[in-house]
């Protein structure tokens, strides 16, 4: 059950209890003097932008100025912290969409992925998307009372 949910200000709470101090490491030994971190919170309780104060993870960084980190250097650096499941390493084959849109496919998470490819699609910019599974776009639709308000939620 969703409590009152989680607001903006708890972010900072949440951030700096669980990875500031090894994302500012990381960041340090690799002499980026900026990055963007970004966070999923996950968990039974967790809906379409609805929180309860559940774990999150880390779903992706981007260096100030330089190129998106590819998905093996990704893991080199932050494999280590808690961070969304890899459920595919590999070209993104006509067979993979099925269990994509199923949820079938292991280590996917009920929304869906958030995938990258290990080639760049134009300068400094990996392949990436976000594929969502039918179930959770279906509950989504259930929530939303008209296709404005779902469309920016997908």
């Amino acid at each position: 059950m969703l409590s009152r949910g989680l607001l903006a200000e708890d972010a900072p709470g949440l951030f700096y209890a669980t990875f500031a101090i090894p994302l500012q490491a990381i960041f340090e030994a690799n002499r980026w003097p900026q990055a963007t971190a970004y966070f999923e919170f996950h968990g039974p309780n967790s809906f379409a932008g609805q929180h309860a104060a559940e774990p999150h993870i880390l779903i992706d960084v981007a260096i100030h100025r330089k190129e998106r980190l590819l998905p093996g250097f990704f893991l080199a650096l932050f494999g280590h912290l808690s961070h969304a499941d890899v459920p595919h390493r590999g070209q993104l084959i006509p067979a993979l969409r099925g269990p994509l849109e199923d949820g079938t496919l292991a280590g996917m998470l009920p929304e869906g992925v958030v995938a990258r490819a290990d080639r760049n699609v134009s300068p400094g910019q990996p392949l990436m998307f976000i594929h969502k599974s039918r179930a959770w776009l279906a509950r989504l639709r259930e929530r939303c009372s008209s296709e404005e308000e779902l469309e920016p939620l997908r």
